[in-house]
């Protein structure tokens, strides 16, 4: 089962804040101890959670400033449902069940950052040293 991104920086935060338990050191204090109690009493975080953070993120900042992107490389866990890039339709499923439309789902899987992209190297050009 996976666990919020969030999570796993705490569980990282936690494991180098200690990272070797000295001799002395009860079960109580090991790192991984904690991190085992923790991961514990931490409620699952799934799409439906995910959708509502994209979702405060529209209301804030408008539907041309939101994407999504992934770096799954290196992380101990995953939100349930959403383990990999191949599960992206399941938060766009989600989404539309919401209301969203097909042109709102297009620019939150690309096309804001495309537009982005576009503009930085827009600038890059007009401000380049002449040759």
């Amino acid at each position: 089962m996976g666990r919020s991104l969030g999570l796993a920086v705490v569980a990282s935060l936690l494991l180098f804040q200690l990272p070797i338990a000295p001799a002395w050191a009860s079960a109580a204090q090991d790192p991984q101890a904690r991190i085992e109690r923790l991961l514990r009493a931490t409620p699952l975080v799934g799409i439906a959670d995910i959708a509502d953070h994209v979702e405060h993120v529209r209301a804030v900042a408008g539907i041309d400033h939101v994407g999504i992107g992934a770096d799954y490389d290196g992380i101990a866990f995953t939100v349930d449902g959403l383990e990999d890039v191949a599960s992206y339709p399941r938060l766009f499923e989600e989404l539309a069940r919401r209301g969203w439309s097909d042109a709102d789902l297009k620019k939150l899987a690309g096309e804001n950052f495309l537009r982005v992209l576009d503009a930085a190297d827009a600038h890059a050009a007009r401000h380049r040293p002449a040759s």
